[in-house]
């Protein structure tokens, strides 16, 4: 099966958006995810009339031809999702369509708001409670 084949495929799973791109766009190797891909691909190429028919298909197409195909092998399908959409969301382009910052949350961590006072209190109870997984 071709890489543009996998990357039809792959973009039409995660198109993007005006600003998120898609996985392509993303910069997303597809190479950790034939092994994967490989039962959905030959689900998509069966329904479609071939690898060409789904490249050539127009995306309304692509999307029926997908859920089909989750329909059929939703093990298959969830497994290859599973992989991917972790990657796909912590690339740098991702992050910076959704305005994160690419460097990981620690050492430093995220700036938090201040806790108001209703929040305090709801969690005062649980401030005073001992700790009870290391008190003997």
């Amino acid at each position: 099966m071709s890489e543009t084949y996998y990357r039809a495929i792959l973009d039409t799973l995660l198109p993007g958006g005006s600003d998120v791109p898609a996985v392509t766009a993303a910069g997303i190797d597809i190479e950790p995810y034939a092994d994967l891909l490989a039962p959905v691909a030959g689900a998509v190429a069966r329904i479609a009339g071939g690898e060409p028919a789904f490249i050539d298909s127009d995306e309304p197409r692509r999307v029926a031809i997908l859920r089909s195909v989750q329909a059929e092998q939703p093990d298959d399908f969830t497994r290859l999702l599973a992989a991917l959409l972790p990657d796909y969301c912590e690339s740098p382009a991702v992050l910076k369509a959704f305005g994160w910052t690419e460097r990981p949350p620690q050492p430093q961590g995220h700036a938090l708001p201040q806790m108001d006072g209703s929040t305090a209190k709801r969690l005062e109870k649980v401030r005073l409670r001992r700790k009870l997984w290391r008190d003997v």
